[in-house]
Order: structure tokens, then sequence, then C-alpha cells
């Protein structure tokens, strides 16, 4: 039985025979067979000449880095001083957005050109320092207990940044449920993390509080319109908790239906002492230019609307209380159901 072979094996054969010289040859020419960039073969891209600082260690593929060194954002007089302070620096499309002269967009520029790490204009980047001012690096608008400042940090930044969990996305501040230890988790240089920290979810990268007008109904006096006042507003504001404030809305319409109810009430009894005292008589002993007795009908027939009124009193003084408890339970800072979350804020 004749077994079958490659018909490439001798043409293999053949090419593991080529010389050095020879075999690079035909790589050569192998790469520009084909057209730059089909099927992943290498491709001719501007890639700019990085500024290593002497004790990076720098993988460069393309214009793909990793650097792993000292915490820095820009040139190499940013370079952190001391210890503890390592980070990688995980980049792709260095200087992406440059634009030389004459061009509407930008590109990056050729390795005659030397650039630095610049969290502004390069493509995408993913920071990790174990020691490092963050928000600063990445120019983020201050929030309350950003405590941000000498601290390990990791940033993500690219044109559009997705964090996707096929079951679940949490974002957690605070210490870990950890089992070791008296005082559970630390922060990263063995201190002591003070409360839940903050979380700010914030659109446009703008914290700073701002002036709007506030407007009741408008007043025409002469040519000039009125009734227009301004309000200071914080545009990073408490994300409200669901359910507590379901449960102060409810409180209040309840509060609103006690009032209306009490309204409707007083109204009826107005009504009524109005009719008797519309139809009512004095009790009189027939000697002209004494006074007369007091009304027997409004006497008797007012005592019912007193004693209702006297309800209604008592009723007013629920209402003002159910209004103290509204103020203390859900609009109050310290308040057990504040409607306002404590460390969670947005614009």
């Amino acid at each position: 039985m004749s077994i079958k072979t490659s018909r490439f094996s001798k043409l293999q054969k053949d090419l593991e025979k080529l010389s050095d010289e020879n075999r690079k040859l035909r790589e050569l020419v192998e790469k520009h067979l084909r057209p730059e960039g089909i099927d992943g073969a290498s491709q001719t891209e501007a890639v700019p000449y990085f500024n290593k600082a002497a004790d990076e260690d720098v993988k460069c593929h393309g214009n793909s880095w990793i650097v792993l060194g000292k915490d820095r954002d820009a040139s190499l007089k940013s370079v952190s001083f001391g210890t503890n302070n390592s980070m990688i620096d995980l980049v792709t499309g260095r200087a992406s957005s440059h634009k030389p002269i004459g061009k509407k967009f930008g590109s990056s520029p050729d390795n005659n050109i030397a650039v630095n790490p610049n969290f502004y204009n390069d493509a995408a980047r993913i920071y990790i320092s174990q020691r490092t001012s963050i928000d600063s690096h990445f120019g983020l608008a201050p929030a309350p207990k950003d405590r941000s400042v000498n601290r390990s940090g990791i940033g993500i930044k690219a044109d559009c940044v997705r964090l996707i969990g096929r079951n679940s996305v949490k974002i957690v501040t605070g210490k870990g449920i950890a089992k070791g230890g008296k005082d559970g988790e630390t922060n990263s240089i063995g201190g002591k993390i003070d409360g839940p920290g903050s979380i700010s979810l914030i659109a446009g990268n703008y914290t700073e509080d701002s002036t709007a007008p506030i407007g009741k109904f408008f007043q025409k006096i002469g040519n000039t319109l009125t009734g227009r006042e301004s309000q200071d507003i914080r545009v990073l504001q408490p994300i409200p908790k669901g359910d507590n404030l379901v449960q102060c809305l409810r409180d209040i319409v309840d509060l609103i239906n006690q009032v209306g109810g009490l309204i409707g009430e007083n109204s009826t009894e107005i009504k009524r002492l109005a009719r008797i005292v519309a139809l009512h008589f004095h009790d009189s002993g027939g000697v002209v230019g004494i006074p007369t007795t007091p009304s027997s009908v409004v006497a008797t027939r007012s005592i019912i609307p007193q004693l209702k009124s006297f309800k209604n009193l008592m009723q007013n003084f629920n209402k003002i209380y159910n209004e103290l408890r509204i103020e203390t339970n859900y609009l109050n800072e310290n308040g057990a159901l504040y409607i306002n979350s404590k460390h969670v804020r947005t614009t």
C-alpha cells in the first residue's frame, strides 16, 4: 500500500535548504506580495517617538504601548519622586488627535516628533497607578468627598467606554467584606477608610454652581416685565431614593386630603351658621327701649358649629404635627427616611 504525501513537502524541504540571506530575501518578497493591511499583514502607519524615562520599561507594537514605570501624566518633569508610586500605562493611538498643518482631522505624528504621555490627545488609555492624583491627571471636575489625592487609582478613557455585565454591574465605594483584620480593609497606604466615600455621575465634566432665573407669573408694569427672580442652583445634586420619595409623596397626598376635608367642613359650618343668623329672632318682654334677650335660636343652634370648630382645631394641631413629621423624616438630611442619597450625586 502506498502512502500519499503532501505535494508541498518537497517545496518545504527545498525552502529549509535556503541560506539565511535567501530566506530573508524570500520573506521580504512574500511581505510585499499582498497589499498592506490585508488579512492582518503589516501596514505602514505613523508612530511617534516616545520620550522614555530612564526608569521606564516600554513595549511597543505599531501605535500600541505598554509602559511600566513611575507615576506621570506629562513630561519627564512630571514623574513622581519617591517610592511606592509604580504605574502601568496602556495606550493605543498615542497623540492621535495631533493636527498637522493643513490637515482637518488629527493623526499621530511620525517618529521624528517626540511625545510624552498625554491624557487629552492620546486615543485610548487604561492607567493604573500605585499612588497618584487620578482626577488631576484626567482633568476631572471636583465633587464632594472625592479624596483622590495621593491614593492608588485607575483611569479609563476613550471616545466611548462601556462597562458590560451579562448579569449585573456594580459601582461600589467603601470597604470590601474582608474576613481578616480587626477593622477590616485599609486604603492603599495602610490608612483608615473614613466612611463610604461617594459616587458622582457627572455629565459634561462641570460641577460649579450656577445661577438660573426662577420665574413667577410675569407681570407687565409699563414696558417692563417683573416677577422674575434668580436663584443659585447646585449643578451636582444628590440622587433621590425612590422608595423614600414614594412614601413621602403618599404622606403629602394624605395631608392634602386632610386639609381638604377640614376646609370642606369649615365651609359647611360657616354656611349653616350664616343661615341661622339670617333667620334668627330675639325674645322680647314687650317693653320698648329695654334690650332684648340673646337669640335662643342662635344660642342653641350654634352649639354644634362650636363643637365642630373645636374638633377642627384639634385636627389642625394634628395636621401641624404631620407636617413636622414629614419635614423631619423626609426632608431633613439626618432624617431616617431622607429622600436624597447622602453618597450618590449626579448632574
